[in-house]
């Protein structure tokens, strides 16, 4: 699931389109090729019948293990009620294998491989288990930013594709410095999660000022949204805005999207120059240069599809 484009790890947004990208976030690790994949695993090997593919000579010559794998998991299947966690941990003895399976057509009962089911990114998985923590309807994302998993994830070669899709290597500093701030928790409480709570987050909602930040018409609408704005930052915290404006800007090259919203920020900078929202990349030029290891690129991954931090409404999606 993790080897694509469309693999990526997204965070979703968990609420109205109304609030802005940049305020709200309820991140989950969304892996949609794996995912198939080992829902189709799971599904031939409570059926017998659908494993002739996987049991074919061709795919046997091709994968070795692959009748070893299939016996071993038809004697001791995942559980009907396992979570995706530990059904990603039952397959990592026989990693290998699972992923020969899964890219090789002569296991395929179609005989073609079908990309938008790729188990290549288990292999990251494996090797950094604690990014298990992330997978599920109720993910831990702060178990990303711990010491051993952190370094495994930045260190470990067959995380590539898993860092690429998260933006990189310095995408992913900016957010595990989000969450050690307080920005975000993934679960409702960190300070850019709360903004829709806010005193004057109303005002701003109600006078369409995300809209007119992102047109580039916010100084028509100064009068009521400066204000609103730098109740916003206030609220949020100035350390939190700016982070969140490093990871959207370390990503604009390469993301439309993220580059959108750091130049929404920056509009807001400059109609309202007291809000305290960044008003170029300059001003968070320091935490991008802290980041990247002074300016200079992080690695040389490519955001794929977001980061782990896509900023909702603006500031709001594994693995090759």
């Amino acid at each position: 699931m993790m080897n694509r484009a469309a693999a990526v790890l997204v965070l979703t947004l968990g609420v109205s389109a109304d609030v802005p990208a940049w305020v709200q976030q309820k991140p989950s690790l969304h892996m949609p090729s794996l995912e198939s994949f080992l829902a189709k695993m799971k599904q031939h090997v409570s059926n017998g019948r659908r494993l002739q593919a996987v049991m074919s000579d061709g795919c046997k010559s091709a994968c070795p293990g692959a009748m070893d794998f299939v016996t071993e998991m038809m004697k001791n299947p995942p559980k009907e009620d396992a979570t995706q966690a530990e059904q990603m941990k039952s397959y990592c003895p026989n990693v290998d294998t699972l992923v020969c399976i899964g890219t090789t057509a002569a296991c395929q009962d179609s005989g073609k491989v079908n990309p938008d089911e790729d188990p290549s990114g288990l292999h990251c998985f494996c090797s950094c288990q604690g990014l298990m923590s992330l997978v599920g309807e109720n993910p831990d994302v702060s178990a990303m930013c711990k010491g051993d998993t952190f370094s495994c994830l930045k260190a470990t070669s067959s995380c590539e594709g898993t860092r690429k899709s998260m933006g990189g290597t310095a995408v992913l500093d900016v957010n595990c410095k989000m969450l050690s701030s307080g920005c975000m928790d993934g679960k409702g409480g960190g300070k850019m999660e709360k903004v829709p709570t806010c005193p004057t987050y109303a005002a701003w909602n109600a006078a369409g000022c995300d809209a007119a930040a992102k047109d580039k018409t916010l100084s028509s609408k100064a009068e009521t949204c400066c204000p609103a704005s730098k109740g916003l930052v206030s609220c949020a915290t100035k350390e939190c805005i700016d982070l969140s404006a490093a990871s959207a800007q370390l990503q604009a090259d390469k993301n439309p999207e993220q580059a959108a919203e750091a130049n929404k920020l920056y509009e807001i900078g400059k109609a309202c120059p007291d809000s305290g929202m960044p008003a170029s990349k300059d001003e968070i030029q320091n935490i991008i240069d802290g980041a990247s290891g002074n300016g200079a690129a992080a690695d040389s991954t490519t955001p794929v599809a977001g980061s782990l931090f896509v900023m909702v409404a603006a500031v709001v999606a594994l693995v090759a």
